[in-house]
């Protein structure tokens, strides 16, 4: 079985992203860097030499083969900035509805630029796609049986905390519990 080609690197992200020759595609990207930080909580690594990525996870096709991909990345390509979704478009006709101008492919989102998108609908897509990928997600191993893990077994049973937590574990052993944003802003009056 032919092996995967697109797989992590120890390049440097920063020393990647640098090299970008379009300074507008460049401060484009650490835009997309920041704000895919901030959502996956995970830190970025190349796949590759061309594709920044975030979080792991591991599938299995019905062939047989397996391996493990990224949770989401981006990669700034000559053409277009590329923004992966693994779980693809399908499940978010809504976001997909109110992005602003786009392409698609399976679960590639292609931008010519960040003006032509809503950032807040973007970082909404970008969250949910996560959220779709978190039972499948291999860098937030963590053993939520009943005695091990007690508050993340009670994330897990709850459907409600589920919907407003999200717990994993990073790529070097740490546990995280983090709360969602608010699908819409808060307003509180005094």
């Amino acid at each position: 079985m032919a092996e995967l080609k697109t797989k992590p690197s120890k390049d440097s992200v920063s020393g990647f992203l640098g090299k970008v020759a379009d300074e507008k595609r460049r401060n484009d990207c650490q835009v997309i860097l920041k704000l895919m930080v901030e959502v996956t909580q995970a830190e970025p690594e190349m796949w590759g030499n061309s594709i920044v990525g975030f979080g792991r996870y591991r599938y299995k096709y019905e062939s047989g083969r397996e391996g493990e991909g990224m949770i989401t990345g981006f990669s700034p390509r000559k053409s277009d900035l590329t923004l992966y979704i693994m779980p693809g478009f399908e499940p978010f006709p809504d976001l997909m509805g109110r992005l602003g101008k786009y392409k698609t492919g399976k679960s590639c989102l292609y931008i010519k630029k960040l003006d032509d998108v809503d950032l807040n609908v973007l970082r909404e897509l970008v969250d949910k796609s996560i959220t779709m990928m978190a039972d499948k997600r291999i860098d937030k191993r963590v053993d939520c049986s009943p005695g091990k893990a007690k508050g993340l077994w009670l994330i897990r049973q709850s459907p409600f905390l589920r919907s407003v937590l999200q717990y994993y574990r990073t790529s070097s052993g740490t546990d995280v519990v983090r709360c969602r944003p608010p699908p819409v802003p808060l307003i509180v009056s005094t």
